[in-house]
């Protein structure tokens, strides 16, 4: 995933063959400087 500090958005270029078709559990983790941590998870399906 690649990360853009001026809008805040993750992405993920899909055209490569690492991610199959089928069901996919998504989690993000995000860690501070201070050790605050959040996560978030999601599923999502790649057709």
């Amino acid at each position: 995933m690649e990360y853009e500090s001026k809008t805040g958005m993750l992405t993920y270029d899909f055209n490569d063959e690492a991610i199959k078709e089928s069901e996919h559990k998504l989690i993000v983790v995000v860690t501070d400087n201070v050790g605050n941590s959040t996560t978030f998870e999601s599923v999502f399906y790649r057709q």
